[in-house]
């Protein structure tokens, strides 16, 4: 388009944009942005899946060792939530929440919103549930933001309307009220809620809230004119860090408003002199530089735009120098980003706790990278937002140096007529007219003042007509004077007019010619300040038109072509700044070609690998970077400019120097690529892919601040493999040969897991180990894990005085800082090496000493600056506990009966809720039941059987006891004890001892009763047991007897030879005989007992047959039960029936001889009578005789006497004498 005249275009006033609103709505969303938030989501960037999976991996270390309740699937969801929350665990947290259907999940889902700042669905639920935020200020005052973000102003104020101004959330309330009245152009009301949001501020002056009231209000009156109270407010924010910036940047301002030059510029100086580093010191300069430009000052203005510019440079150089810092872990992420530093702060927590673990130590590693990745990413878009600043700036820039080179030429052709009839036409688009008039000018004035910008403006009607022949004519004069200012325009349009005419092949040389400008071209009479530095605007329309060239001729990478007539210098920054034209144009392939052609020609440069890594650039996308071509192209970088290879050797020291970084930055993806992959895999064969490149880096960088941490991972990788050995050289190499770094101690300590799994516990390069990490990292946490373990080792080794000493300094170290709440990992190890000393002396049978000790500890845990755990204190007293019951032990063996009790018995005092205090507490009663103190005894057994029911030993307790009671003549108790022991069941044999013992003893206090009742218990424990069944009948049966009610013992006894009988028939008669029953006979001699009064109360009188048989009938019963009972072989039983049948016999006998006569016998008939009777009768005397014979025998035999032997005796003898007198033939007289 043709311009003329001035060109002095308006450019819109400082004023008339205060006028408008212009600072304080420009400000008023970046106001906005100071809201302090709950939180912001900071994740890896443009990886999301893999921060939810490293979030996971998080969550999964939490649950394995972290004892918070909160990770309990029981745990409230509440109490879930809001670890979650603080721990960072957000997508884990929205995750649980989501799959809730709970009211109460949807209120907690706000507050992880909240925490994210996304307020938009805050604002959305609000809406749909109001009720859900009901006395919940913190969810109200995100429902409002979420309000306000959306334009919402009203609904944002009638929700704020429920925070109340006494709360914690009031300043939240004034500032969205605030800046909605002002959004809806409010201006009473706002300044209502300004003035109390001020006097709110007076009132907390701590709260960072008062900054930001007082920003806000001072821009607010600098909007309206108020000066005075905009510096009032503006004033208390100096020395506030980010608010101070932004009230210079106010202040600064309203000088401009109020045409206070100077002021400004003081405030300028000092901001160049002191170099404050804010992000605003630019546009201060900028606006000193529109404030000349209102004021005509043309040069003055371009000055200060140039430092405006140096400012913007500073700042671009400031944000690129954090990024460097932050790659190479320099400093950490500023401010906070949250989840990722609450992850990292939860992370770093629990390893104070619990100790370094690998897998812990990983993790921190992970989200710190992710960290600065994040970090770096938003320090990217920050710089890129400052280059398009620069790139406006400087176009503006640009601008105003062509009005100022053109001004001396419009200057002196403003009053030519030709030249001013030639402009009046151009304004009213009478191009025919405006030519005819340029014609004219020039042919008349050829070297005139206006004959260049004559000259050029016919080439532009020719440009505009199509006519590009015609218009390169008019263009080549000026292309052929560099000096001319027209003289670059020239250049541009006429390779354009080439473009357009189909020449692309001309149009290079050209761009060439703008591109590489010669030493005249600029030296116009405008001096220095607007020398002939093209735009970065116009050099990227070079670019622009260069590349449409190129792709014309063959495409982009036909450029290196072009540029070997140029010094590489020349070509390898035309090409650098081609790639990066391309890549910002999207065509990363064709900014790949470029790459690979320069590499390609230029294999050997200095600068090469600098623009071979930006090919590494162009495959960064995540979905690239670790693409097949990728790898290649990574791979390839290392090969080229690896020490050795020929572009080190064709170039000089400092150069390779320059590039070692760039090989580091690859052989550190690489590896770490390699590296992960392999782990993904498991496979051998992926890990040795990885080892050349971690061989090449330590090659490299023998000695460099990542040498460590690199070697690290490389013995990582060699365990990873199972070569063990190297492995713990590469630790052992990392830990204390390579320089500090802060995986020096896990090295070492790593070393140490690897030698205890190849060596064993005895030999001598595990021990250098434990030295070498004790000496290396004497403050490290674990070291008293080194000592412990070394103490472990000597005392498996039964070398307990080394294994004392090894512990007693773990117990130094780490006991003086206490066993609280905080030190746990330090308390378990001061316990641990405590123990081993417990342990030792025990092992060494040092009982006193032991005892000694574990007085001291537990004295110590009841004081209050030193509290134990309550289970420490618990296994210190199992360990006393222990240690006086293996004292008892070693002195019983000693035959120190006294002593060995009293342990026993300390053993149980000390704590009687321990496995062993029944154990003990026995073994002490059942010492001094066997010595003198039966008293002692006794109260032992009676204190086990009332505290230790359960217990294995609790019968032989109660046994013990009542033999105790019978030993001290105490019956009725010994057998109301055994009574007692009888009543349980849960031992049968145990039980049927007991009531056998009770029976015995009431036996032999002739308590019947209890007997029988007793006698009851016991067959009813006997089911199934026919021999006990028969006892308890047969003992019961007796006691019954000795109450006088023979009827029921007679019947009880009857049913059991009865039962017993018809068994008896079933079984075979030699089967029977194998298998007597004591009792069972013992009920035949009781039955026959009962019987035998009967048989002798019958007598032979009429009806005389009758009575004998009746007595013949209980005579062979009589017979039969004590001829059953007399077959047991048991003295008691024996002696006793044989001599009853002695009787039997005897009686029945007396019987017959004493029998009623028949009536009316005649003397001879009598005689004969009682002859035939003593005939009858002298068998059975003669079988009485045998009897009490064979009861003698079988007593003399068995060595027996008692009452039945002597019974049968006198019996014997007195028919012995009998049977003499007969023979005498006195026995019948």
């Amino acid at each position: 388009m043709l311009h003329f005249g001035n060109r002095k275009t308006p450019l819109l006033s400082v004023r008339s944009m205060l006028q408008k609103g212009f600072l304080f709505s420009s400000l008023f969303f970046s106001l906005l942005l100071l809201l302090p938030r709950a939180g912001s989501a900071a994740k890896g960037p443009a990886d999301s899946v893999s921060w939810s999976a490293l979030e996971g991996e998080v969550l999964h270390v939490l649950k394995r060792y972290s004892t918070e309740e909160a990770l309990s699937p029981s745990a409230p969801l509440e109490k879930r939530i809001g670890f979650y929350l603080d721990a960072g665990l957000w997508s884990s947290a929205e995750q649980l929440l989501q799959n809730t259907p709970e009211r109460e999940a949807r209120r907690l889902l706000m507050t992880l919103y909240t925490r994210q700042g996304r307020f938009d669905p805050i604002y959305a639920a609000y809406q749909n549930e109001p009720s859900l935020f009901l006395n919940d200020p913190a969810l109200l005052a995100a429902a409002g933001q979420g309000a306000f973000q959306r334009k919402s102003y009203s609904e944002a104020l009638a929700i704020l309307e429920s925070i109340s101004l006494s709360g914690p959330y009031a300043p939240h309330r004034y500032y969205l009220s605030a800046l909605a009245f002002f959004a809806l152009d409010d201006k009473s009301r706002f300044e209502e809620t300004m003035e109390r949001w001020i006097q709110w501020s007076d009132e907390h002056p701590g709260s960072p809230w008062g900054a930001r009231a007082h920003l806000l209000n001072g821009y607010y009156h600098l909007s309206q004119k108020s000066y005075d109270r905009a510096f009032a407010s503006l004033g208390q924010l100096f020395g506030k860090g980010a608010f101070a910036d932004l009230a210079m940047l106010g202040i600064g301002w309203s000088y401009f408003e109020m045409g206070s030059p100077d002021n400004l510029m003081s405030i300028l100086d000092g901001v160049e002199e002191e170099g404050s580093g804010s992000r605003h010191d630019d546009r201060l300069f900028q606006m000193l530089s529109r404030y000349q430009m209102s004021q005509g000052d043309l040069p003055g203005a371009v000055g200060t735009g140039e430092r405006a510019r140096r400012e913007l440079q500073r700042r671009i150089e400031r944000i690129r120098t954090k990024v460097d810092q932050l790659r190479r872990g320099e400093t950490a992420p500023s401010p906070a980003l949250p989840p990722g530093s609450l992850l990292q702060r939860t992370l770093l927590r629990l390893q104070r706790r619990i100790g370094e673990q690998q897998e812990i130590t990983y993790l921190i590693s992970q989200v710190n990278l992710f960290l600065r990745q994040t970090a770096v990413s938003r320090l990217r878009e920050e710089e890129r937002a400052a280059q398009k600043e620069e790139e406006k700036l400087a176009a503006e820039l640009a601008r105003r140096c062509m009005t100022l080179r053109s001004a001396p030429a419009e200057g002196s052709g403003g009053s030519d007529p030709l030249y001013l009839q030639a402009r009046t036409a151009a304004l009213q688009g009478k191009k025919g007219e405006a030519e005819a008039a340029l014609k004219r000018l020039l042919d008349q004035t050829p070297a005139g003042p206006a004959a260049e910008e004559a000259t050029f403006r016919l080439g532009e009607l020719a440009f505009e007509r199509g006519e590009y022949a015609e218009a390169r004519i008019y263009y080549q004069p000026l292309v052929d004077r560099p000096e001319s200012y027209l003289h670059r325009m020239a250049l541009y349009k006429s390779a354009w007019s080439h473009y357009r005419s189909g020449h692309p092949k001309e149009v290079i040389p050209i761009v060439f010619q703008l591109w590489f400008p010669s030493a005249r071209e600029g030296e116009s009479e405008t001096g220095s300040l607007c020398r002939s530095t093209p735009s970065p605007e116009e050099r990227q329309e070079h670019l622009r038109l260069l590349t449409l060239a190129l792709r014309s001729e063959g495409g982009a990478a036909r450029l290196v072509d072009w540029v070997r007539e140029k010094s590489p210098a020349e070509g390898f920054s035309l090409f650098s700044e081609m790639v990066k034209y391309e890549e910002g144009s999207g065509r990363k392939k064709e900014a790949l070609q470029l790459i690979q052609a320069w590499v390609s020609a230029y294999p050997l440069y200095g600068e090469t690998p600098f623009l071979h890594r930006a090919m590494i650039d162009l495959y960064n996308e995540p979905a690239m970077a670790s693409s097949p071509e990728a790898i290649q192209v990574r791979i390839g970088f290392i090969e080229n400019y690896r020490p050795g290879s020929v572009w080190t050797r064709e170039n000089r020291p400092e150069q390779v120097e320059r590039v070692k970084p760039l090989l580091k930055e690859q052989l550190r993806f690489l590896m770490t690529y390699f590296h992960v992959e392999a782990k993904k895999a498991q496979r051998v064969a992926l890990y040795q892919k990885v080892l050349p490149w971690y061989d090449l880096y330590l090659e490299i960088f023998p000695a460099e601040k990542e040498t460590g941490e690199v070697r690290f991972l490389y013995a990582e990788v060699l365990s990873e493999m199972k070569e063990e050995r190297r492995s713990a050289e590469s630790y052992r190499a990392s830990a204390y040969v390579d320089p500090p770094h802060p995986l020096a101690s896990e090295a070492a300590y790593r070393e140490i897991l690897i030698l205890e799994r190849i060596y064993a516990p005895s030999d001598p390069d595990l021990w250098e180990g434990y030295s070498r990490f004790i000496q290396g990292f004497p403050s490290d946490t674990r070291t008293a894990q080194i000592y412990l373990k070394q103490a472990e080792v000597a005392f498996q080794e039964k070398d307990y005085d080394k294994s004392r000493q090894f512990a007693e300094v773990v117990a130094m170290e780490e006991g003086e800082r206490g066993c609280g709440k905080e030190s746990q990992r330090n308390c378990a190890l001061w316990m641990a090496a405590q123990k081993l000393i417990v342990q030792g002396y025990l092992n060494g049978q040092e009982y006193p000493q032991v005892i000694k000790h574990l007085n001291r500890l537990l004295s110590l845990s009841t004081q209050e600056k030193s509290p134990f755990p309550e289970k420490e204190v618990t296994s210190l007293r199992n360990l006393l506990v222990l240690s006086y019951y293996q004292q008892g032990e070693a002195l019983k063996q000693q035959g120190k009966t006294p002593e060995a009790a009293n342990s026993f018995w300390a053993a149980y005092r000390e704590d009687d809720r321990t496995e062993i205090a029944p154990l003990a507490l026995f073994e002490a009663a059942s010492l001094w039941a066997g010595g003198e103190e039966k008293k002692k005894a006794e109260e032992a057994f009676v204190a086990f059987t009332g505290r230790y029911p359960q217990s294995a030993l609790y019968h032989p307790a109660l046994l013990r006891l009542a033999a105790l009671y019978e030993e001290t003549e105490r019956p009725k108790e010994a057998a109301q004890i055994y009574e007692t022991a009888g009543r349980m069941r849960n031992d049968p044999a145990f039980s049927a001892q007991a009531l056998g013992q009770a029976m015995a003893l009431y036996e032999k206090m002739e308590e019947w009763e209890k007997v029988y009742l007793l006698s009851l218990q016991w067959v009813e424990r006997a089911q199934g047991n026919k021999e006990r069944q028969i006892e308890g009948i047969v003992r019961g049966a007796e006691a019954k007897l000795k109450l006088g009610q023979e009827k029921t013992a007679e019947k009880m006894l009857s049913d059991l030879v009865r039962i017993a009988s018809q068994e008896t028939t079933k079984k075979k008669p030699a089967a029977a005989r194998q298998n007597p029953s004591f009792y069972l006979a013992k009920a035949h001699l009781l039955l026959a007992d009962i019987e035998i009064k009967r048989y002798e109360e019958i007598k032979l009188v009429t009806p005389l047959e009758k009575n004998l048989q009746k007595k013949k009938n209980l005579f062979d019963r009589l017979l039969r039960n004590y001829g059953q009972a007399a077959d047991y072989p048991s003295p008691a039983l024996v002696l006793a029936a044989t001599h009853r049948m002695g009787e039997v016999f005897e009686e029945f006998s007396e019987s017959l001889l004493k029998s009623e006569r028949p009536a009316k016998l005649s003397a001879e008939e009598r005689e004969a009578y009682d002859r035939l009777l003593k005939e009858q009768a002298l068998p059975y005397l003669e079988k009485a005789e045998e009897a009490y014979r064979q009861n003698i025998d079988w007593a003399k035999k068995a060595g027996v006497e008692n009452e039945w032997v002597e019974k049968s005796r006198e019996r014997f003898d007195r028919i012995h004498q009998q049977t003499l007198s007969q023979n005498k033939g006195a026995l019948y007289r």
